[in-house]
């Protein structure tokens, strides 16, 4: 499992190199080489390129484990020789930013494709996209990926149930101790204190509010 972290972090790190180092190349194509008449197509250009460097930083840093087990799913970041390892929060916090961010890149990518149609369309709606209104456009990713993670503080945070509930499990897939671990994700089946089983509404609301989301 050592080789395995040892390679993945290395990936991550070629792969955040590479994405900074296109994206400020296609951003400065942008601003100085692109011709007039794009018009406030170049902001979103340069808006979704900037999303996904920050993107990239972030996953870097969190170097997450994407995991579904049981009753669960989860995105787990390693705190053991971490920068967090000892603030937790922190740490936590950093992780549900990275899965803000993915929303904010889904919106902003989906806003160039509106912008496209309607340039396609050639009837005029382009405006739409003038003025102080393109700034409500841009507005959206960035709302999203709040309210993304406020979902994710809220009702997604670690606690001591799933905690024991992914323990074994992470250790034997990934080699995670899960007390130097921190997650964001759901146990839909929980356990009360008389032993019995019953469906989390709290972990269906919050998955619930990450489709509406979407």
């Amino acid at each position: 499992m050592g080789w395995v972290s040892l390679i993945k972090s290395y990936i991550q790190l070629v792969t955040v190199v590479f994405s900074l180092f296109v994206n400020s190349i296609f951003i400065f194509l942008v601003v100085t080489e692109s011709p007039k008449k794009l018009g406030n197509y170049k902001h979103l250009m340069c808006y979704f390129s900037f999303i996904s460097m920050v993107y990239a930083i972030l996953d870097y840093f969190v170097q997450p484990y994407i995991h579904s087990y049981g009753a669960s799913f989860s995105m787990l970041m390693d705190l053991k020789g971490s920068t967090f390892e000892n603030n937790p929060t922190v740490a936590f916090f950093v992780t549900a930013s990275l899965t803000g961010c993915f929303a904010s890149t889904i919106y902003a990518i989906s806003i160039n494709f509106v912008f496209r149609y309607f340039a396609l369309q050639r009837e005029g709606r382009l405006r739409y996209f003038s003025g102080k209104r393109l700034y409500l456009w841009i507005s959206i990713p960035f709302l999203s990926g709040i309210v993304w993670v406020m979902n994710n503080w809220i009702l997604f945070s670690p606690n001591p149930e799933m905690t024991e509930y992914l323990r074994a499990e992470v250790k034997e897939l990934y080699d995670l101790d899960a007390d130097k671990m921190t997650y964001t994700g759901c146990l839909y089946w929980r356990t009360d204190a008389n032993g019995s089983i019953y469906l989390s509404k709290k972990d269906l609301i919050g998955a619930f509010n990450l489709m509406i989301i979407m």
